[in-house]
């Protein structure tokens, strides 16, 4: 069985949390925004593509330094735009496929509704 520790021992803990030194860690100067609320900025952009219930967006931002386009749906909970479930987000280079293909994809889904 292990020595019991005397009085002393069991109260002494490490440094409470406010003290210790922040030395070495990257520490934001900004508050954590709320996690899913829309706002417009001056370096993402976005387009409403239709009007509905479940309003649809294309939206431009950056993530860990790479420009996505992204297409979801979005839903409106206490006057606020928040991001659904169903969306997806292409890099550039997977955008521009999509689009260099979009002349066919709209003449088939043309050919396909009539």
């Amino acid at each position: 069985m292990p020595p019991v520790k005397d009085e002393e021992e069991q109260t002494h803990h490490k440094r409470p949390r406010e003290e210790d030194g922040d030395e070495g860690k990257d520490v934001k100067s900004e508050p954590k925004k709320p996690k899913g609320t829309w706002e417009e900025s001056g370096e993402e952009g976005h387009m409403v593509i239709s009007q509905g219930r479940n309003q649809k967006r294309v939206t431009v931002s950056k993530f860990k330094g790479i420009v996505l386009v992204g297409l979801r749906e979005y839903y409106e909970k206490d006057n606020k735009w928040l991001p659904g479930k169903s969306g997806i987000s292409l890099t550039l280079e997977q955008w521009e496929a999509v689009v260099g293909v979009s002349e066919s994809v709209t003449a088939l889904a043309k050919k396909l509704s009539s």
